[in-house]
């Protein structure tokens, strides 16, 4: 009030520092990511969306080939989304780590991190000559195919074969024998090794005629049961 007026064209110019005593004593980190999903998009891109936890300003994403490599980080972002294309088949490992406006990181991640599995995809292969070769799948469905379409073949032929059968009894023809037939096998089961010539029996030697032998004739004794051919040797009961 009674100090120097300046003049009304004048200006006057304040430097000062100031501290946010609630941040310079902040030391807790942010709180970790707990709600977080995944999309899978054309079979190999990945969208990976979670919700802004308290106390974070920004985020850390990471990932790892397998359980036994380290995580590396491969991005840093202030959005709740992050987008990955061309993933390799087979599986892949992220995880988000929340950081403060200190840069307090936090990485206690809900459920440690995901795993995200992509399925091979499956190429058709061509061969030399131009022609396309068939898949697996589709050589298994064409046996199958086949088997039932065969299947049903035999089921359509077995039942066409029963409708044509006739109805009742079936009248099967059986051979008859001749009289003259059933002769001969009788007289052939009558037939002896030897036979007595004609007018022999009579005489005081007997003559045997071989029959199934050499068809010679020769002497022998009619008290004998059984008889010799001098001539070829075979031995049969005598016919008399």
């Amino acid at each position: 009030t009674d100090g120097y007026l300046p003049p009304t064209n004048s200006s006057i110019s304040i430097i000062y520092h100031a501290y946010d005593l609630i941040t310079t004593i902040d030391t807790t980190p942010a709180q970790f990511v707990e709600t977080v999903e995944y999309l899978i998009e054309d079979r190999n891109n990945l969208t990976i969306i979670w919700e802004r936890p308290w106390d974070a300003t920004s985020f850390i994403i990471e990932n790892r080939k397998n359980f036994t490599t380290p995580w590396i980080a491969i991005d840093t972002t202030e959005s709740l989304e992050y987008h990955v294309t061309n993933l390799s088949s087979g599986y892949h490992y992220y995880r988000i780590i929340s950081v403060d406006r200190m840069g307090y990181t936090n990485s206690k991640m809900e459920g440690e991190m995901m795993e995200i599995f992509i399925e091979a995809e499956i190429i058709p292969s061509i061969i030399d000559d131009g022609s396309e070769k068939i898949a697996p799948e589709l050589y298994l469905a064409a046996v199958v195919l086949l088997a039932v379409a065969a299947s049903s073949a035999f089921y359509m032929l077995r039942g066409r074969d029963q409708d044509l059968q006739p109805e009742g009894a079936v009248l099967v023809p059986v051979e008859v024998e001749s009289p003259s037939e059933q002769f001969s096998e009788d007289a052939d089961e009558t037939k002896t090794d030897f036979s007595v010539k004609a007018g022999s029996e009579f005489s005081k030697q007997v003559m045997f005629i071989c029959e199934v032998g050499c068809q010679s004739e020769f002497t022998g004794n009619d008290d004998d049961e059984e008889i010799m051919c001098p001539h070829c040797g075979i031995i049969g009961k005598s016919p008399l």
